[in-house]
């Protein structure tokens, strides 16, 4: 049976981008670190915590910190979704969508800065999605190597699973014995 696999970006192969992989604690983003092992890839694992998360997330970190026998560092603000809710004085919403640009990306933006900084050397951000989820991510490139390219983020961005099926996924959890 052939097994999918990454296609590693020559960037990343050289060593000249330092690999922070995004860990939700969902199927996908745990099927990208396993899949960046198998590929002898380097990287740092990086939760951007809510502070809205169910326990069982916490508690699924915990599990791949010692399955894997990994760090995963984590992100977030102070006080989490509850401040900005208090802050805003309202929820997000469809028309005021706030929470992921203030409660994920920019404590991630922070944390690449930051490793940027103590590493010197370049990040590139993976993360775990796949085209087959939605429109707008079947429209998404697989790496994106101009930084300015995408205002949002400002650094590189690295989707290696973008072209995975939910069996492909469910196949590197099998085979490394780490549940879903």
């Amino acid at each position: 049976m052939t097994h999918a696999t990454i296609d590693v970006p020559d960037l990343v192969r050289s060593g000249e981008l330092l690999v922070v992989a995004s860990v939700s604690g969902g199927k996908d983003s745990t099927a990208m670190m396993l899949a960046l092992r198998e590929a002898d890839v380097p990287f740092r694992a990086v939760f951007a915590d809510t502070g809205w998360e169910a326990a069982e997330t916490y508690a699924y970190l915990d599990t791949l910190r010692a399955r894997l026998g990994i760090a995963i560092d984590v992100v977030g603000i102070e006080g989490g979704m509850y401040a900005r809710i208090r802050h805003r004085a309202g929820f997000p919403a469809r028309m005021q969508r706030w929470c992921t640009r203030e409660l994920k990306i920019y404590p991630l933006r922070d944390y690449h800065d930051r490793v940027i900084e103590a590493e010197g050397r370049e990040t590139v951000s993976a993360m775990g999605v796949r085209a087959a989820e939605s429109e707008s991510r079947a429209k998404m490139a697989v790496f994106v190597d101009e930084p300015a390219s995408d205002r949002s983020w400002g650094g590189y961005l690295w989707r290696p699973l973008l072209a995975w099926s939910v069996a492909d996924v469910l196949d590197i959890h099998c085979r490394h014995d780490v549940p879903i």
